[in-house]
């Protein structure tokens, strides 16, 4: 008979970003079988002095605490594993519904922050233990010189040309995608200036890439499904690409520099961000030389250390999305 699995699930801050990710290790004896938003293989809690909260996983809630002490740049409590024990009849290809909630009581650049609540699924799979440990996918080349600032586009079209679409990136420009010049949208809203331009055009987040390629494949009348994976972690990545999927993912426009502020403007308010950015297609993975390999637009693969490409990728939110 089936036995039931124990889900370990952990924190860990990321420097220099407004975020914590969560990482979720499950196993079935000796054996991992799923491994959830992002991976991080034995990590602990790690949050500020004073930060507290509770975590909820299927219905199951348990709080834990940092305590009140005073640390110098850089530094970090550590906190316990919080673990849930869910039943061995839930595991098969289900999404196990998870909300975590943050007192924070910190403020950062002057601005009071008081609580953070993150919520979504973990997904119990035994595909994960089908994998191969390395995986590289050809995906077609495309010119970039007509959109020079329109590398979210341009992955698109890639990727649809990789399944046998023949799209053209300016006509998914054109007429498919949400835009608004600099200063009067989000990023999360539309793409920021026009992707012909090369000033003034600072591209878009994956909500707005998603509905644009939800709207090219409507009109096409092609089966193909997109899935925004916002949020995954490395692991489902790599098996997105073992699986024959590669994957559009968000990263810094410098990628030695890493995440820089490009611009800010304020729409009735709200304070927008923008970073520099540029996107591309993760089309492989190598867990012996510890590399990933990436494609610019217009540009030749080139290998990527794996912990930097995570470090960046998490720190441009973890954004990406794929086709199937």
């Amino acid at each position: 008979p089936a036995s039931d699995v124990t889900v370990t699930a952990t924190f860990k801050e990321i420097v220099e970003v407004d975020y914590d990710k969560l990482t979720f290790k499950v196993y079935k004896g000796e054996t991992q079988i799923v491994d959830g938003a992002t991976v991080a293989d034995g990590d602990t809690l790690t949050l500020p002095a004073g930060k507290s909260g509770y975590i909820t996983v299927n219905g199951q809630t348990v709080s834990f605490s940092a305590p009140e002490i005073a640390l110098g740049e850089g530094g970090s409590v550590r906190l316990g594993t919080v673990s849930f024990l869910i039943p061995a009849a839930e595991r098969a290809d289900t999404d196990i519904p998870l909300f975590v909630g943050f007192e924070l009581n910190a403020s950062h650049g002057g601005v009071q922050y008081e609580r953070l609540e993150l919520s979504g699924t973990l997904r119990m799979t035994d595909r994960y233990g089908e994998m191969e440990s390395q995986t590289l996918l050809v995906v077609p080349a495309v010119n970039a010189e007509a959109l020079p600032s329109g590398t979210a586009v341009l992955s698109l079209t890639s990727l649809l040309n990789y399944y046998g679409l023949n799209a053209d990136a300016v006509a998914i420009s054109d007429t498919y995608l949400d835009k608004m010049p600099a200063g009067f949208t989000s990023p999360e809203e539309a793409n920021v200036g026009n992707p012909k331009n090369r000033f003034n055009s600072y591209e878009c987040h994956a909500p707005v890439l998603v509905q644009c390629a939800e709207r090219y494949l409507r009109a096409q009348g092609s089966a193909l499904k997109v899935e925004n994976m916002t949020g995954s972690n490395l692991l489902a990545l790599f098996l997105s690409l073992s699986e024959g999927h590669p994957v559009i993912v968000w990263m810094p426009a410098d990628a030695e520099a890493g995440p820089v502020l490009s611009h800010t403007w304020s729409i009735d308010g709200e304070t927008v961000h923008m970073n520099a950015l540029r996107c591309a297609i993760l089309s492989g993975y190598d867990s012996v030389s510890g590399t990933v390999t990436l494609v610019y637009p217009g540009e030749e693969p080139v290998a990527m250390d794996m912990e930097r490409f995570e470090e960046l990728f998490y720190q441009m939110g973890a954004q990406c999305i794929a086709l199937g």
